[in-house]
């Protein structure tokens, strides 16, 4: 899985935080900054790959955690949501990384 945080509202161009392992914390740091990577000690939610979907757990009972504006406790985040952490807000992109080829598809053509 290859996931990506797209930092919006702001006027220059703004951070894309790269995530590749899983489970990963995010925390945003006391000067506003979102630190991921598996830090346990600050998390306010943790990013799973569950079946090839991202699926979010606030850890922290204080967290301020929302998707597409609304307060989430847990639940699964679709590329193109909104993932706001304290006062940063992202764009969620991500695409699964594996090895298996795709399903093929079988068509039947009727005459």
């Amino acid at each position: 899985m290859r996931l990506r945080l797209y930092e919006m509202g702001t006027t220059s161009p703004g951070t894309c935080y790269r995530i590749d392992q899983f489970p990963a914390g995010l925390f945003a740091s006391q000067s506003g900054d979102v630190v991921s990577f598996n830090d346990n000690l600050s998390q306010a939610c943790e990013l799973e790959d569950v079946g090839g979907v991202i699926f979010m757990r606030s850890v922290s009972a204080g967290a301020n955690v929302e998707i597409n504006d609304a307060p989430m406790r847990q639940g699964t985040i679709l590329p193109g949501d909104r993932l706001r952490l304290g006062q940063r807000s992202f764009l969620i992109s991500y695409e699964c990384m594996t090895p298996e080829p795709p399903y093929i598809s079988q068509f039947q053509i009727q005459e």
